[in-house]
């Protein structure tokens, strides 16, 4: 089926998707394929199946939809900037949707179809050693996520259609998310500034 997403909760991980029926189905984290529930957004139109929850109609297996239009960005990213020569003019973003990978070895290499608008559609490979996730401690789950990320910040027009990720974007990928946690804790450890009253000393007693 496909719908459009009305609804996101990041802190829960979960959201709402309406189809062109009308119907509204709830989804969770755990059912957006490759794990890239944090590239969705409200107004992205998806591919999804159904499943029955305790109330309520969930979605599972939710991937984006090539080709199809979103009111606020895609899964391959942040909207595009205006390149030189185009007189300011934001042009098409392609959108990357995560088709599977092979591996050979210790390299996996996962592969993304592109789609833009009027343009046929291209296969990309980003390739990775999985020695590096160890390294630097990242989840191997992450990893669909790093390599759109990275095919998302590509110039469309120059972009390779066989690309890697390399030990410098794991370890810029580590050190980020180390930064992120710290001040995380650093938040749920800050008093709330609040003055406290200082205790009335107690009266001399009088003779």
């Amino acid at each position: 089926m496909t719908g459009t997403i009305t609804a996101l909760n990041t802190q829960r991980r979960s959201g709402s998707i309406r189809s062109g029926d009308g119907s509204v189905f709830t989804f969770y984290g755990a059912g957006v394929i490759a794990g890239l529930f944090d590239f969705l957004r409200i107004g992205q139109q998806v591919h999804f199946e159904t499943g029955h929850g305790f109330r309520t109609q969930n979605a599972v297996r939710i991937q984006s939809r090539p080709g199809a239009p979103s009111s606020a960005g895609s899964l391959g990213g942040d909207k595009s900037l205006p390149r030189p020569g185009t007189s300011g003019r934001r042009e098409a973003s392609p959108q990357f949707l995560y088709s599977g990978f092979d591996q050979p070895q210790n390299v996996r290499h996962y592969r993304f179809s592109s789609v833009m608008r009027g343009e046929p559609a291209k296969t990309f490979t980003v390739s990775v050693d999985l020695a590096l996730f160890l390294k630097h401690h990242v989840g191997i789950q992450e990893a669909p996520a790093l390599c759109l990320k990275k095919l998302g910040r590509a110039d469309p027009e120059a972009a390779r259609v066989q690309q890697e990720l390399t030990d410098g974007d794991l370890a810029a990928y580590a050190s980020d998310r180390a930064v992120a946690a710290a001040r995380k804790r650093q938040r749920r450890r800050w008093p709330k500034s609040r003055k406290t009253a200082s205790p009335t000393p107690p009266l001399a007693a009088t003779k």
